[in-house]
């Protein structure tokens, strides 16, 4: 594919959204195990860079993106439902929302976004090989964990994989270590489409998704365990679909017709018996309480819900358990419990609204041959898969840093169209400059006034 290049002129950073990312996984992957940890950590991360964005944004400090439609409606509607309800309660995922929200205003540079993905597949790398190291060698990488982490955070890591076999790695957590891997899977994955690479780089990318994939089976997280194959074989497939050689499009289509079958037979049984089942190895970890609690705040305003954090508020309440940030464990249930109907409408229009610019967008530059601009964008399209389907079993759209993640996804995209647009009035002038400017000035040329 051809390679566009665009130039950063005219472009003023003050706030890099590739430090933004770094100061998150840091938080993500020693809050869990450290002294300060955890939900406290974090949430004076966002205050801190509400704080920065907002100054940046009124003072006008960098250049500005403008917001899609469907947020401006969704930040109205978490202020004023924060207000109506316990603001004390509220503010943390309203500061939230709105830190996300300026996330979407700020301007990357094509430099930017590349160091921006480095660092997520660097440290889902990293996160993917700790998971098997402490698989394969436990006793070693204990002495070297109890190096880095408090004893709390030792046992608590070791009780994971004693009651389900969940190993989590450096970062301490199985569900923000799967996201991380997950990230540098679809990294490394889409490259392979859009960038050439020799055969030992290529068998390199292959034996490193491989790799990731036992990491993320070793997390024992099943919304990513179906998920990531899912999402990259429809992706997969796509790509084949693409192709001119009719040979290849019909093996893409037996591919299809065997997947659909094995599905039938052999993936669906499995999925329903971990979805509906108990017993050791295949169980829903308590999400039956979950979800029973989060209907029942529904139920008790249907309409506007009971406010941001209000799952939280009445499950610690009802638990007695000394807990920041608990989570319905499935967003869409947490959503209706928290916004109301009309709330939940609005938030999952917007999801469903930014997928599909996402994939005109990635569609659109996978068509013009503009690899850089492609890459960047279908990666991210299939980061907001994998969010969707997260969402049905995890806190994708409720815990501080998973959100922060999204929305910079979102934000790739956003920063994406712009380029394409850029790219299309460059090479709109350049016709211009090959086509008519020489015509007019031959025309010209025949009324020269000599003496």
């Amino acid at each position: 594919m051809k390679r566009i290049v665009l130039s950063n002129e005219g472009a003023r950073y003050s706030v890099h959204v590739g430090a933004i990312l770094i100061g998150l996984v840091f938080i993500g992957a020693f809050g869990y195990i450290s002294r300060i940890y955890f939900y406290h950590t974090i949430m004076l991360y966002v205050y801190g860079l509400f704080a920065v964005l907002l100054c940046t944004y009124f003072f006008k400090l960098h250049d500005r993106l403008s917001l899609p439609w469907p947020v401006v409606p969704i930040a109205a509607y978490m202020i004023w439902t924060s207000a109506v309800h316990d603001l004390s309660r509220s503010k943390d995922y309203l500061i939230l929302f709105l830190t996300c929200t300026l996330i979407l205003t700020i301007r990357l540079s094509m430099r930017s976004m590349e160091k921006l993905f480095k660092c997520i597949s660097v440290a889902g790398t990293i996160f993917s090989l700790s998971i098997i190291w402490q698989r394969i060698t436990p006793g070693i990488y204990y002495k070297f964990y109890r190096l880095i982490a408090t004893s709390m955070s030792l046992e608590r890591a070791k009780a994971y994989v004693a009651s389900e076999r969940a190993f989590t790695g450096f970062v301490g957590e199985s569900a923000w270590a799967c996201l991380c891997v997950a990230t540098a899977i679809s990294c490394t994955f889409v490259s392979l489409f859009f960038y050439k690479s020799s055969k030992r780089n290529l068998s390199l990318k292959i034996f490193m998704l491989g790799i990731m994939y036992v990491s993320i089976i070793l997390t024992n997280r099943r919304a990513f365990i179906l998920s990531v194959p899912a999402v990259l074989g429809a992706i997969w497939i796509y790509f084949m679909l693409r192709d001119k050689e009719n040979k290849k499009k019909l093996i893409a289509l037996a591919i299809i017709m065997l997947g659909l079958v094995m599905m039938y037979f052999v993936f669906l049984p499995i999925i329903m018996k971990i979805l509906t089942q108990g017993g050791k190895g295949i169980q829903l970890s308590k999400r039956e309480i979950y979800w029973d609690l989060a209907f029942k705040i529904f139920r008790k305003d249907p309409l506007f819900g009971q406010g941001p954090r209000s799952f939280d508020f009445y499950y610690i309440a009802m638990t007695q358990r000394d807990l920041q940030f608990a989570g319905a464990h499935n967003c869409y249930i947490q959503m209706l419990a928290e916004f109301g109907i009309v709330g939940t409408v609005m938030y999952v229009f917007f999801i469903v609204f930014m997928g599909v610019k996402s994939l005109r967008i990635a569609v659109t530059c996978l068509r013009e041959n503009k690899t850089e601009i492609g890459f960047f964008a279908f990666t991210a399209l299939v980061m907001q898969a994998f969010y969707v389907m997260m969402a049905l079993s995890e806190s994708a759209f409720f815990l501080p840093q998973a959100l922060i993640m999204y929305f910079m996804f979102i934000n790739v995209i956003q920063n994406c169209s712009v380029m394409s647009d850029k790219a299309e009035r460059r090479k709109s002038h350049s016709l211009d400059e090959l086509i008519f400017y020489p015509r007019v000035r031959s025309f010209l040329g025949r009324f020269r006034i000599t003496r």
